[in-house]
């Protein structure tokens, strides 16, 4: 474990000295946050130890395990360097393994972090320290100018590094540097916690157990095959049978074709060692890379070997491997790889299959359940349509009752006026002639009122939509029914600001929209009342103007927009407690409102509330 006592921090000073335990990053990690941040960090260390004591080489493993140590200490950099010596002796280190955090950019191809002499280039004390089994960590800005001028090229802030010493572990003499394993933070400073220089010193300890083991097996396996050459083939030739045999289990186990990919590049570790994997899959006479595992640099590859994949007397793909070990393969490997890449090919070709048939069913499924929903929907629309055409129905006839009523209505008053000028009192007849005139006026109005609702509902008056200033509209609307107001004795207060963004209209039936709407607000007013008027902007939901239909195969479907939202204006027109009015003149009136509104896009809407007043809010769409 970490020991405060042990570690050595290179000063300013240029000397070796030993500091205190690095104090918590308080200000950056609260305490559940730090308890999180360890519990990452075991967790990637114990994964490390499981990973390594399986692995047939923690060469292979070491890629993933740096990466995933390195994410969990949240390090810009963790990497692994090799030591070794040059004809004279001098102490070389040469970086083998590196991962790096998203942005960051990966050292491997810098031949300056390859055979570096640690004594030439400053680190003389870095030598020292390593090979007394002393971690070394750090601010950059506080260490010796030759090493700080050497680090800060890298870029690095901070940097924690652990000695990787091989041998017996109870007998420190035995031990010799094989290397180390370090973290850089190139983004910002950052004080080490204990738990991250544990880790690093147990990540160390664990790869010279693995190296020491790896060392021990070559060995062990020299000894044996000197002393039983044919025992070691028979054996070799059983444990491949027995992998062979497992991988195939494994392999045929999955049916996604992603998941035996996967597997094929888990498996293969157990037929031949690698570095480096890639697997190619061919379609239609072309190559396509689906599955690769690069463990070392392409510069770096001093072996291959590979195996095509096959599947029903064709060849699918195929299956290649590197290492950096020079000359590790042999020709008994690469038969080994072909049986094990036999598999794999039936294994694709069986999820490929397997893939095929799924989606086909999942095309039929997917085409009843659009089928069985476009029924259901034509259903409701039809359904939809035959309650609305039978509403319309019974409103058409209770407005032409209502029509008829009003018609009869000026036609009573003006036969009887006629009559009355006729026959009655003379001195009356200037009355009678202006009542006649009134019914008359009353009469025609409702008869133009009947042609505008009819031409609007059959098309024949077209909005010409172009930009208008809205607040001009009804400041003169207002004023050209002054005299409706006076006739009520209604007091008016309009709200309308000057700046109201422009809507796109057509100004002739906006006049006659605002007209209509102020006539019928006054109709349902009380003697003496005030109307009030308001304009203001106002964002709303609203729907497609019309649905396209699409066609689609022998049919054809009705595609819905969803409602959108957009800005506009909304004016509203209230009252107080509102007097009874005629029900077919307002019905007239709000008809015709509603089809003006309806030919620009916008939405009327009307409201009474427990007081009895009245309100109506008409929207419209801004430029």
């Amino acid at each position: 474990m970490f020991d405060a006592a042990s570690h050595v921090s290179l000063k300013t000073d240029h000397r070796l000295t030993e500091i205190s335990r690095p104090r918590p990053r308080g200000d950056d990690l609260q305490p559940e946050a730090a308890l999180r941040h360890r519990e990452a960090i075991l967790e990637a260390v114990g994964s490390m130890a499981a990973r390594l004591l399986r692995a047939g080489s923690w060469r292979a493993e070491i890629p993933q395990l740096l990466g995933r140590l390195g994410r969990a200490a949240g390090v810009s950099r963790a990497y692994i360097f090799e030591h070794h010596r040059d004809e004279r002796g001098q102490l070389l280190a040469s970086l083998r393994h590196e991962w790096a955090a998203e942005g960051m950019i990966l050292r491997a191809e810098n031949p300056d972090l390859q055979d570096l002499s640690l004594e030439t280039a400053g680190f003389g004390r870095w030598a020292a320290a390593l090979e007394h089994g002393q971690p070394i960590c750090g601010d950059v800005r506080d260490f010796p100018a030759a090493e700080r001028e050497v680090l800060a090229a890298l870029d690095i802030c901070s940097i924690a590094v652990a000695p990787i010493l091989v041998g017996r572990s109870w007998q420190k003499d035995a031990q010799s540097l094989w290397g180390f394993i370090g973290f850089d933070e190139c983004c910002a400073e950052r004080q080490w916690l204990a738990a991250e220089m544990d880790a690093l010193e147990i990540a160390a300890d664990l790869l010279a157990a693995a190296i020491e083991r790896e060392r021990r097996d070559d060995e062990l396996r020299a000894a044996a095959t000197a002393n039983a050459q044919l025992l070691a083939a028979e054996r070799e030739q059983r444990t491949l049978a027995e992998a062979l045999s497992e991988a195939a289990a494994a392999l045929t186990s999955k049916l996604s074709l992603d998941a035996v990919l996967d597997r094929i590049l888990e498996e293969v570790g157990r037929v031949a060692p690698h570095d480096a994997a890639e697997i190619i899959l061919a379609e239609g006479g072309v190559g396509t890379t689906v599955r690769t595992h690069n463990g070392i640099d392409p510069r770096m590859v001093r072996s291959h070997v590979g195996a095509p994949l096959r599947a029903r007397r064709k060849i699918i793909g195929f299956l290649s491997l590197d290492s950096a070990t020079p000359d590790l393969y042999t020709q008994a490997q690469a038969d080994h790889l072909q049986a094990f890449a036999d598999q794999a090919g039936i294994a694709v070709e069986n999820a490929r299959l397997y893939e095929k048939v799924q989606r086909h069913a999942a095309e039929l499924e997917q085409r009843v359940a659009e089928r069985t929903a476009d029924l259901a929907r034509r259903e409701a629309e039809l359904h939809a349509a035959n309650v609305r055409l039978q509403e319309t129905d019974r409103l058409k006839r209770q407005f032409l009752a209502s029509v008829s009523h009003e018609l009869r209505t000026p036609l009573t008053n003006i036969k009887s006026s006629i009559w009355l000028l006729e026959h009655g009192k003379p001195e009356k007849r200037d009355y009678y002639a202006a009542v006649l005139s009134q019914e008359t006026d009353a009469l025609h109005a409702l008869v133009e009122d009947v042609l505008t609702l009819t031409a609007l509902d059959l098309g024949k008056l077209q909005p010409d939509l172009q930009p208008l200033e809205l607040s001009e509209l009804i400041t003169k609307a207002v004023a050209d029914r002054e005299s409706l107001f006076a006739g009520r004795r209604l007091t008016s207060q309009m709200r309308c600001p000057p700046d109201l963004p422009r809507v796109n209209g057509d100004g002739n039936l906006l006049a006659l929209l605002l007209s209509n709407l102020i006539a019928l607000t006054v109709d349902r007013s009380m003697h003496g009342g005030v109307i009030v008027l308001d304009c203001v902007p106002q964002v709303a939901e609203v729907e497609p103007a019309a649905e396209q239909p699409v066609a689609l195969a022998d049919s054809a479907i009705v595609l819905a927009q969803p409602a959108a939202a957009r800005e506009g204006v909304a004016i509203t027109l209230a009252t107080g407690p509102h007097a009874a009015t005629s029900a077919a003149t307002a019905g007239l009136r709000m008809a015709i409102c509603e089809e003006i509104v309806k030919q620009h896009h916008g939405q009327i809407t009307e409201a009474r509330d427990d007081q009895e007043s009245h309100r109506i809010t008409v929207w419209l769409p801004v430029v």
